[in-house]
C-alpha cells in the first residue's frame, strides 16, 4: 500500500488537463475550485467542467473566503453554488487591508457554524496566513501547507509520477511545523506550483493524505469511486460453416512458407463452425485458430 494517497486541487489556471493521465497515476482524489473573488464572489470558469470530468475521483469543491463581506454573506454564496457533494474545504488565505484579525475571526466563525449545518468542513491554510484571525477554529479538520524544499524546488520542474512517488515517500508525517496548526491536520499540500506532471500543461499542486485509499473516501463521505471500464469490442462478424471432413485439424495459424502452423484442437464431422474470414485457402475461426477451407461448407 502506499504511504500517501495524491490529491490534486485544480483551477481555472491549469487550462486543459488529462483526467485519464491522472487515475493512470494513481491520483486519489480532485479539489476544484469553485469561486474567485476579483470584484467580488465570481465562480471559477473551469469548475464545472473539471467537476463533470472528475467522476472517477474522489473529488470536492475547495471555497475562496471573502473577508469583504460577512460571513453569511459567504455562506449564501456557497449554498446557492456548491454542487451535490458531502465534503467543502474552505480556503481562508486572503488579505483585507485594515481589517481587524478579530473581526474577520469572528466572521469566519459564523460562517462555519452556517456551513457545517450541511457539509463535513476542513480549513486549508498555512502558517504564513495565522496573523490575519486572532483565533482559528481549533474543532476542524485543517488542510495545511507546508512546503518541504524537496518537492517545492525554486524553479518549476518536470517530473515523471514515477519520480514524485519516490521523492513522496521519504516526507515524514506530520508537516515539521504542524504544532502551529490551529487543528487536526488531515491533509497537507506540500508542494504548490512547481512540479510539472503528466497529464496538464501548468504546475500541479501536490497534497498527501497520510494512509488507505478507502480511508480518505471515509473523510471526504464518498464511496470509494468504481473506475471506469473500456467497453468491450464487439465479436467480429462471421459466417457459420459446416465441417466436411471426419476429423478437421485446427491449427494457431495458417502455413508459413508450406510449414504448418501449430496444431490446437480438431472438430468432427457435422460440426458447425465461425468462419471470420477466408485467406489462401484457409479460414480464421478465432484469432489464433485456422483450418483448411476446402473441408468446409457454407451453412
Amino acid at each position: 500500500m502506499d504511504k500517501y494517497q495524491i490529491v490534486l486541487d485544480v483551477w481555472e489556471g491549469q487550462l486543459e488537463m488529462d483526467e485519464a493521465a491522472f487515475l493512470a497515476a494513481g491520483v486519489a482524489g480532485l479539489v476544484i475550485r469553485l469561486n474567485h473573488m476579483a470584484g467580488g464572489h465570481h465562480m471559477d470558469e473551469a469548475f464545472q467542467k473539471y467537476w463533470d470530468a472528475s467522476a472517477a475521483f474522489l473529488r470536492w469543491p475547495y471555497f475562496v473566503y471573502n473577508p469583504w463581506v460577512d460571513g453569511q454573506s459567504n455562506y449564501n454564496w456557497l449554498a446557492a453554488h456548491a454542487p451535490v457533494c458531502n465534503m467543502v474545504s474552505v480556503d481562508i488565505e486572503v488579505k483585507y487591508p485594515d481589517y481587524s484579525s478579530h473581526e474577520y475571526a469572528r466572521q469566519v466563525a459564523k460562517f462555519l457554524a452556517l456551513a457545517k449545518t450541511r457539509w463535513n468542513i476542513n480549513v486549508y491554510t498555512g502558517e504564513w496566513f495565522l496573523e490575519y484571525l486572532d483565533t482559528w477554529p481549533a474543532d476542524t479538520d485543517y488542510w495545511w501547507a507546508q512546503y518541504p524544499y524537496k518537492v517545492y524546488p525554486p524553479e518549476r520542474t518536470n517530473l515523471t509520477w514515477e519520480q514524485l512517488r519516490a521523492l513522496l515517500i521519504t516526507l515524514n508525517w506530520p508537516p515539521v511545523n504542524a504544532a502551529r496548526c490551529p487543528g487536526s491536520i488531515k491533509l497537507w499540500q506540500c508542494s504548490g506550483d512547481r512540479l510539472l506532471l503528466p497529464g496538464s500543461i501548468r504546475a500541479l499542486d501536490i497534497n498527501l493524505w497520510p494512509g488507505s485509499l478507502e480511508s480518505l473516501a471515509g473523510w471526504v463521505g464518498s464511496p470509494v469511486p468504481t473506475i471506469p471500464q473500456p467497453p468491450v469490442p464487439p465479436p467480429p462478424p462471421y459466417t457459420p460453416y459446416k465441417v466436411t471432413a471426419v476429423a478437421l485439424n485446427i491449427r494457431e495459424t495458417p502455413p508459413v512458407n508450406g510449414v504448418l502452423g501449430k496444431w490446437i484442437g480438431w472438430r468432427k464431422l457435422g460440426d458447425i463452425v465461425n468462419v471470420i474470414k477466408m485467406e489462401n485457402g484457409w479460414a480464421q475461426l478465432s484469432p489464433t485458430g485456422w483450418c483448411n477451407a476446402s473441408y468446409l461448407k457454407k451453412v
